[in-house]
């Protein structure tokens, strides 16, 4: 039998805040593909977007916002794994923000960021 590790999407365009998301995903045995902006996850999405179990998108992407880049995504799907915003503002809208866009969950960069990985593992159940 084989089992199969879930594919995260991780949409970052910070760098070092990448490599620490991706480095905590690896960690816990998922396989991950990092994209710096909106544009190389749009190009990822229309060839391996069947192989994507989570996706996790900063809020402020260059050119698109996370928001826009998730409606492309949905625009895009007939059906959409869960996904994840994150960013470093503390804006208590943000939250419903996401829930009326489809975004299965807010997480605030800098006050949730012992939560990444158990809503990351919540999700893929």
């Amino acid at each position: 039998m084989t089992v199969q590790v879930p594919m995260v999407l991780l949409v970052e365009d910070d760098h070092d805040a990448a490599q620490l998301f991706q480095a905590l995903l690896l960690n816990e045995g998922f396989r991950v593909q990092v994209c710096h902006d909106a544009w190389q996850a749009l190009e990822w999405w229309q060839t391996q977007r069947q192989s994507c179990d989570l996706v996790v998108l900063d809020m402020d992407l260059p050119g698109l916002d996370g928001f826009k880049l998730f409606e492309r995504f949905k625009d895009d799907s007939a059906s959409l794994p869960p996904a994840m915003m994150l960013s470093a503002h503390g804006d208590p809208a943000l939250a419903e923000r996401c829930k009326e866009a489809g975004v299965s969950i807010f997480l605030d960069k800098l006050n949730d960021f012992g939560s990444f990985i158990p809503t990351a593992r919540m999700l893929l159940v």
